[in-house]
């Protein structure tokens, strides 16, 4: 079904010049966000449902006039007075939100993204994952569905050595969620996993990817998460395994009123099984982490598996027989370990507990 122009808001950012200094240029963002104008307007959104927010390199800066659509710059303010202020007062359906630029993830496992005046001393930054959840709330009285594309580096801030704590800016949430809400959220990059940027062509790898996969005629409107993810999985696995990116971008979802996971394309069944010894190896380093130690922690994070994996997991009620279980079932689907893997990497907080168990899993169980 076609959506109605009216019924769409669309929020595009691309972020390339940060008041930290040229040594965090990026050259890309901004002509990307061009093309997810042009990819809208293609589908019938009128300019005034897209809200473009950018920060140029100076030789860019004709490409924004090219497109003939007021530009705010995207700097901390005016991007939250956006989505504070005039999304929860806009009556659409459908909200797309696309963001390229710098990010990190900090010692909650919560993504952050860097406004333009972000600086040394204080880099003001978007909290993802408070956004995430702040839409899913009746503050957003609107936007019954949504889609997020995240086109940025998913560094671990504890790998970048900044001399400050990164501010926290908080979003207002109402407590009540709303029901029928649907959330879908492509990232470039998985925890601890740079986004390429090809300066040369001007592109974000993730974007370009996306794009090309959204201008097929044969691609849905409105865009279909479930089948886009499913591209970029296999378009990603091939660059893995030419050696061109070593990024694997995540899908995550959410509805209300109590489903959210991450999502991949799974194949048939696999039969290879790690031998007990290694099982048992595997599940002592786990042992170790305290969130995958507690029953009802392990229960969150089998609940972000595909729902085909978390509805074949049993539980015993014991740490050890729960792990164990787990691992059993992951290990019959073809990308279940891919599953496991990328949720640990989005949900753990503790990142050196969370290196100790990937390590264990390749040394035992090899991709």
């Amino acid at each position: 079904m076609i959506e109605p122009a009216h019924r769409v808001r669309a929020v595009v950012v691309g972020v390339e010049r940060y008041d930290v200094g040229p040594e965090w240029d990026l050259d890309g963002p901004v002509r990307d966000a061009c093309r997810y104008v042009q990819w809208l307007r293609g589908h019938g959104v009128d300019d005034g449902s897209i809200t473009l927010l950018a920060t140029p390199l100076p030789a860019n800066q004709a490409l924004l006039a090219q497109v003939g659509l007021p530009v705010r710059p995207a700097q901390q303010a005016v991007v939250y007075d956006v989505l504070t202020r005039e999304l929860p007062a806009d009556q659409a359906d459908l909200l797309i939100l696309v963001w390229g630029g710098h990010g990190v993830v900090d010692g909650d496992g919560n993504g952050r993204l860097f406004y333009a005046d972000a600086s040394a001393a204080d880099k003001r930054n978007l909290d993802v994952n408070a956004l995430m959840r702040a839409l899913m709330t009746a503050f957003y009285p609107h936007q019954r569905r949504q889609l997020i594309v995240v086109d940025a580096c998913q560094n671990l801030v504890s790998e970048l050595q900044y001399v400050n704590r990164l501010p926290h800016q908080t979003l207002p949430a109402h407590p009540a969620l709303m029901p029928g809400r649907d959330q879908h959220v492509l990232f470039a990059a998985s925890p601890g996993e740079l986004a390429l940027n090809d300066s040369a062509r001007r592109t974000g790898l993730f974007s370009d990817e996306l794009l090309h996969a959204l201008a097929d005629p044969a691609a849905a409107w409105p865009p279909d998460a479930d089948q886009l993810a499913t591209h970029l999985d296999g378009r990603f696995a091939r660059l893995r395994a030419e050696g061109a990116t070593s990024q694997r971008p995540p899908y995550l979802w959410r509805r209300t009123p109590a489903r959210e996971g991450v999502v991949f394309d799974l194949g048939a069944g696999r039969s290879a099984r790690m031998p007990l010894a290694a099982l048992g190896a595997v599940v002592d380093v786990m042992l170790g982490a305290d969130e995958l130690a507690s029953v009802p922690n392990l229960q969150h994070f089998v609940s972000l598996l595909p729902p085909e994996i978390r509805g074949a997991v049993s539980y015993a009620g014991s740490p050890r027989m729960d792990l164990v279980r787990l691992l059993r079932t992951c290990e019959a689907y073809e990308k279940g370990r891919q599953a496991l893997t990328t949720v640990l990497s989005v949900a753990m907080a503790n990142r050196a507990d969370l290196a100790r168990t990937l390590d264990a899993l390749d040394r035992h169980w090899p991709a």
